[in-house]
């Protein structure tokens, strides 16, 4: 299994499961609710669209505002304020691509794990 591949099934492992949203207590204490939440919904919409074969070639999957919204309750301004954060923090890449042009997300798993793992709580 290559490096990528071990990130991923970590951050995974950390933060999936079937029913709920499972927000870690090093990313609670790490940033925000609102951010922590976020990161977490975004690895189960990461899980998602692998299983059905949506993730561009470069790992990127769009993000469907009104999907976040409807799961979390983060209106598109919350959603921005915390992927303009993220980006900053190199936590994730963000893009904009297609007609409409719509958003697309690439998770950085081996940031995300660096702070996870060395956070003390």
């Amino acid at each position: 299994m290559d490096s990528l591949a071990i990130q991923k099934n970590s951050l995974r492992g950390k933060l999936t499961s079937n029913n709920y949203l499972k927000v870690s207590y090093p990313l609670l204490l790490k940033f925000d609710a609102a951010t922590a939440v976020f990161v977490t919904l975004l690895v189960h919409m990461e899980v998602y669209n692998e299983e059905q074969k949506q993730v561009d070639a470069d790992g990127f999957f769009m993000i469907k505002r009104d999907y976040v919204e409807d799961k979390i309750g983060f209106t598109k301004k919350i959603q921005m304020r915390i992927t303009t954060d993220l980006v900053e923090k190199g936590l994730i890449q963000y893009k904009k691509k297609g007609i409409p042009q719509t958003g697309w997300i690439k998770i950085n798993h081996s940031v995300i794990n660096l702070l996870l793992d060395n956070c003390k709580f």
